[in-house]
């Protein structure tokens, strides 16, 4: 995994620190994982703090536009959608008191289920705990599927490659274009592996 710091800022409005993580597994949908935390004072502009964040955030999504962000921190009375409607919060418990200040956004919905557990210590925030996408364990939940699998002994393996050693594949491209190439040489395939018979378990 390789992880590198796109930007940082820090003034009377805004702290924030955004970076880049290249995992090892990911989503073919995603190229990379972008992560911001902020920190917004409660007595910070909501207006210049949402227009920082949005334009941090716009900016490495025109670069990567197949990164996943995700952005997260204290945010006190601002919200993320007016400034960025396309993102949603995950954060649905109260973190502090009976408020939600604490919010988690992505653009991928019901990415996360938040559960409220205890503060740390003596500390009046509550931790916010993200799991799974809603459903990510249905994998292991299906109904198991009955397929038939070919077996090739192998006999029937030394005889598909003597066949295939014996055809003449240069007979079949000489006055055809490549699609029907393609077509000729597959039928072929099929025709001799159904020539001869094997047991399906």
């Amino acid at each position: 995994m390789s992880v590198k710091i796109n930007s940082n800022g820090c003034t009377a409005d805004l702290e924030y620190i955004t970076i880049k993580c290249r995992l090892y597994y990911l989503p073919r949908e995603f190229s990379s994982v972008t992560l911001t935390s902020l920190y917004h004072h409660p007595k910070a502009d909501i207006g210049v703090a949402l227009n920082i964040i949005a334009y941090v955030i716009s900016e490495y999504e025109n670069r990567d536009p197949d990164t996943l962000s995700i952005i997260a921190g204290d945010f006190n009375q601002a919200n993320l959608k007016t400034v960025l409607p396309s993102f949603k919060q995950h954060v649905t418990c109260p973190t502090r008191g009976q408020r939600t200040i604490d919010h988690c956004y992505c653009k991928v919905k019901s990415a996360y289920k938040a559960i409220e557990r205890s503060g740390l210590g003596t500390s009046d925030y509550s931790v916010v705990l993200l799991i799974l996408p809603r459903g990510a364990d249905s994998v292991w939940q299906r109904t198991p599927v009955e397929r038939n699998v070919t077996l090739w002994p192998q006999s029937d393996v030394e005889e598909l490659r003597d066949c295939f050693e014996c055809t003449d594949w240069s007979v079949f491209g000489t006055h055809c274009d490549l699609d029907e190439y393609i077509i000729t040489v597959t039928v072929t395939y099929a025709f001799v592996k159904t020539s001869t018979c094997r047991p399906e378990k």
